[in-house]
């Protein structure tokens, strides 16, 4: 009698899928009972996330960028174009490790107190003499002390103890272990700048120089400083330039020369200008001339003026 063919059953498992899922769950099983973390998600860096951004994206990106900036525009008049959040952090730097360096603040009070008896001995000589000898002397390129009043008393203690302090904030700033030179920099800036406004020529009544002239004008020269004050102040306050420039005119005093940026880094910008042609100029010069003008408030300015060119 022939045999019925046995009918053919599937194996566990043994679909594809099937055996996927088996071998998942036995791993669970054998990561729960050996104690072993489960693996970490697949992760991306924030640069790959951001890659192939659309052209919205890009302009939605200006947009947002360009609010920052109009907030800084805003606060720039209050903060005189600085940042106070740098400021801050310079100063930050500076009083913070000032405050572990114990042998810096030895040193900065061994040199107040040296300055202290160089005054004091100036002040003895000031009682027996009209022209006692200085203890610091400014620097070359100070010229606030030059009248010789200020080697008189009393304005010559004004100035000595002036000059004598601003020594002393000028070594205090500087040297500090662990600042960083930047900051370093900047912190011995702005505490000159801080220490300038209270310098005895800026104030009337501690400048002979000053006296001289308010006496021998009978005080027109205080009118005329408040007139330019006013002036200043109408000017800012209403948008207009600074006082002389409606005096320069194009053609006149003012050249205009075509240009563009060839070069741009961190620190320059390096304008090429169009050659001068005409039959007075005949031909250009092959080899090239490189103007370096000044670097602060005169960028794309080059003053041909005899008396500061």
């Amino acid at each position: 009698m022939p045999t019925q063919p046995r009918s053919r059953r599937k194996i566990a498992g043994s679909h594809p899928r099937a055996t996927s899922d088996h071998t998942a769950r036995t791993g669970e099983k054998e990561r729960r009972r050996l104690g072993t973390p489960p693996p970490a998600p697949a992760t991306t860096t924030a640069g790959q996330a951001d890659t192939g951004s659309s052209p919205a994206d890009a302009s939605q990106d200006d947009a947002l960028r360009n609010i920052d900036r109009q907030i800084h525009a805003a606060m720039a008049p209050f903060t005189l174009g600085l940042s106070p959040i740098s400021l801050y952090q310079a100063w930050l730097d500076w009083t913070l490790h000032r405050s572990i360096a114990p042998g810096k603040q030895i040193r900065d009070a061994v040199k107040a107190f040296d300055k202290w008896v160089r005054l004091r001995h100036h002040l003895i000589e000031c009682t027996f003499s009209r022209n006692p000898t200085p203890t610091i002397t400014p620097l070359p390129q100070d010229h606030r002390f030059d009248h010789p009043a200020w080697k008189q008393p009393p304005y010559s203690v004004m100035a000595q103890s002036f000059l004598l302090a601003q020594q002393w904030w000028h070594n205090a700033t500087v040297g500090v272990f662990g600042v960083s030179s930047g900051h370093e920099r900047l912190v011995e800036f702005y505490s000159r700048q801080l220490l300038d406004m209270f310098a005895p020529s800026n104030f009337l009544a501690t400048n002979p120089e000053a006296i001289e002239r308010t006496l021998a004008e009978g005080g027109a020269n205080l009118l005329r400083g408040y007139a330019h004050y006013l002036d200043d102040l109408t000017r800012t306050l209403t948008g207009k330039g600074p006082a002389g420039t409606e005096d320069f005119a194009v053609g006149k005093n003012l050249a205009v020369t075509p240009g563009e940026v060839i070069y741009r880094n961190d620190l320059i910008e390096l304008i090429q200008y169009a050659p001068a042609t005409g039959p007075e100029t005949g031909k250009v010069k092959a080899e090239p001339v490189l103007i370096v003008p000044a670097w602060i408030m005169k960028y794309y300015i080059l003053d041909l003026s005899p008396h500061n060119s």
